[in-house]
């Protein structure tokens, strides 16, 4: 199941687990017992937490993956920056460094979106 489809699914389980709570309140008032619908309200909101935390674990794996990346891309930007005083094409230098600047802001947006 991609990631899009488990958030999805996600609010939707929340939608219902706030349905339950809401029968779950009226029959209360109503003076009827709710035992049952409060059972499955917590196994639904167990379900909503396996779900939220194996999202959770996918975006730690790939936030370290990313981090990883920017650590190297950082790397070479500092080589260049270094090496910049001494360069003869600084123009050139400082055009690669925001090319790596640039390369490090698209991998932390492929990690939020």
């Amino acid at each position: 199941m991609k990631q899009d489809d488990k958030v999805e699914l996600i609010n939707y389980l929340a939608f219902l687990h706030n349905k339950m709570t809401r029968l779950s309140i009226r029959l209360f008032v109503q003076g009827e017992d709710t035992t049952e619908i409060d059972k499955a309200r917590n196994r639904l909101n167990k379900e909503i937490d396996k779900l939220r935390t194996d999202i959770a674990k996918q975006w730690r794996g790939r936030a370290e993956n990313v981090m990883g990346d920017l650590r190297k891309l950082n790397n070479r930007a500092q080589t260049i920056i270094r090496d910049l005083d001494q360069a003869a094409d600084k123009a050139q230098k400082v055009t690669k460094v925001l090319s790596l600047f640039d390369k490090g802001l698209n991998l932390v947006k492929g990690l939020i979106v």
